[in-house]
C-alpha cells in the first residue's frame, strides 16, 4: 500500500489547505467542462508526494468529475501535447511520432478505473521501446 498525505509526511498545514480547497477545485473543473473549455491533463510527477507513473489515475478522476472516458484520454494525450507545443512529436498515435504507449487489459473507455489500477497495465512503451511487459 502506498502511503499518502500525513502518513507520507505531508505537513499538516498543506493537508488542511488541500482538504479546504478540494470541493472548490472540483466545482471549478465542472464549470470549465460545461463551458466547453479545453481540458489538458498535467502532472506534478517528480515533485514530493507525486511519483512518476502514478498520474494515470487522474484520467479516472477526470471522468468522475465530468469528462467522458474518451475526452479524458484526449485531455491526457492530444490536448496535453498541444498545450506544450509538442503536437508534432507526441500526443497521438501517428507515424513519425514518439511511441509512448500504455496498453491496458480490458476496455478503459468502458471502465475508466482501469487507468488507476497498476494490475491492469499489460505493456508500457517509451520511445518505441518496451520498458514494461506484464508476465
Amino acid at each position: 500500500m502506498r502511503l499518502k498525505g500525513r502518513e507520507r509526511g505531508l505537513p499538516e498545514f498543506a493537508q488542511r489547505k488541500a482538504e479546504a480547497i478540494k470541493e472548490k477545485q472540483i466545482i471549478g473543473f465542472q464549470k470549465a467542462v460545461r463551458a466547453g473549455i479545453s481540458i489538458a491533463m498535467g502532472t506534478d510527477a517528480g515533485s514530493p508526494f507525486n511519483e512518476h507513473g502514478g498520474n494515470l489515475q487522474e484520467i479516472n478522476l477526470l471522468v468522475q468529475n465530468g469528462l467522458t472516458p474518451m475526452e479524458a484520454v484526449v485531455a491526457a494525450t492530444k490536448t496535453a501535447a498541444e498545450v506544450l507545443g509538442l503536437q508534432d512529436s507526441l500526443g497521438t498515435i501517428e507515424e513519425g511520432k514518439m511511441a509512448d504507449l500504455v496498453v491496458l487489459e480490458g476496455d478503459p473507455l468502458a471502465e475508466p478505473s482501469f487507468f488507476g489500477e497498476k494490475g491492469k497495465i499489460s505493456l508500457v512503451m517509451k520511445g518505441g521501446e518496451i520498458i514494461f511487459r506484464k508476465e
